[in-house]
């Protein structure tokens, strides 16, 4: 009897002890299910919408780029990775990577590597923090760079679905309101002095299949700046055609061509002054020619591709005088220092 008695008390003790095993395991899953959902809830819509907007390119100029997202979580349900593909032409334009996550602060680093096909450095890669609350709900983001205080953005108001609607750049001091369309698109920018009274706005129309078709910006001092878009059969980016007024002489047209990576092959800007520049990119090599006047020669300068930067450097400088006859060339290393020095 006794035997029995020790027995069953050992079997009671097993099946306490998996009892709480299984409920430490549907703890864990709770937790587990509960902050992926909170994160897919609060945190990505708003990771979406502020890292879909164009870096402040000549091409898109802040509007917000058409693409699909990826995300990968890590075994806490956290975001891991995020990556932004473009539909028109196919491929990667963003990818975000999430770390050191501080449970107690709220806070995670980011990595964000941006593809630029039509700029002069193919890459930018930016480092960031972020703040969010008790329910994955961002209020602010920090730039951080090296040797240097970072850049404050603090998300003021968001909407029902998470998209930002004000924030508050804190190095400049001034505000930003945004207003979308239906598919999220940023349809209104508006930049807001420190009493919230409107300093500039922009606006923006999309294709049917999500690409930016036109942009117009003005200012409180009557500047502006607009351009339409026009795409190929395929929805790639064509060319661009643009007109402007920032005062001071600063007024003409613009006309950017496309090849098909959407890189821009081409850019001719005419003054209302009578001077121009004209951009050519060949792939490998990028010449940039400013006129004086009709095919009168100011300045020349000339960059070309490094495959182990990924970038392009400045290897090249070339004066003309008044009358647009060659006055010196000026050539340069990797490091931007003048190298030899070539008298006319």
């Amino acid at each position: 009897m006794k035997k029995f008695i020790f027995l069953f008390s050992i079997l009671l003790a097993a099946m306490s002890s998996c009892s709480d095993d299984d409920s430490i395991i549907e703890t864990e899953t709770e937790n587990l299910t509960g902050t992926k959902n909170l994160i897919e809830l609060n945190f990505i819509p708003t990771i979406e919408n502020y890292f879909s907007k164009d870096r402040g390119t000549v091409t898109y100029r802040s509007s917000t780029r058409s693409g699909n997202w990826i995300h990968k979580f890590d075994d806490k349900g956290r975001l891991l990775k995020s990556e932004l593909l473009e539909k028109y032409p196919s491929r990667i334009l963003k990818e975000i990577i999430f770390s050191d996550y501080d449970s107690e602060e709220n806070k995670v680093s980011l990595n964000v590597t941006t593809f630029n096909y039509f700029t002069l450095a193919r890459l930018d890669s930016e480092s960031y923090e972020l703040i969010f609350d008790e329910s994955y709900i961002l209020k602010s983001i920090t730039s951080k760079y090296e040797n240097e205080p970072g850049e404050v953005t603090v998300f003021e108001k968001l909407d029902d679905n998470k998209r930002i609607v004000l924030l508050k750049n804190g190095l400049i001091d001034e505000y930003v309101g945004y207003e979308y369309d239906e598919q999220g698109n940023i349809l209104k920018y508006i930049v807001y002095d420190t009493e919230l009274v409107v300093k500039s706005t922009v606006t923006y129309t999309y294709t049917e299949f999500g690409d930016l078709e036109s942009y117009f910006f003005q200012n409180t001092q009557g500047e502006f700046s607009e351009a339409d878009y026009f795409y190929r059969s395929d929805n790639t980016l064509e060319r661009l055609e643009g007109s402007f007024d920032y005062g001071s002489e600063n007024a003409g047209n613009n006309l950017f061509t496309y090849a098909n990576d959407e890189s821009y092959i081409k850019r001719i800007t005419d003054y209302e002054n009578g001077e121009s520049e004209i951009y050519i990119n060949n792939g490998e090599q990028i010449i940039v020619e400013y006129y004086q006047s009709y095919e009168k020669l100011a300045h020349v300068y000339e960059y070309s591709f490094s495959e182990s930067e990924g970038k392009f450097y400045f290897v090249k400088y070339e004066k003309y005088d008044e009358n647009g006859d060659l006055d010196y060339i000026e050539y340069y290393d990797e490091d931007g220092n003048v190298t030899e020095t070539v008298n006319e």
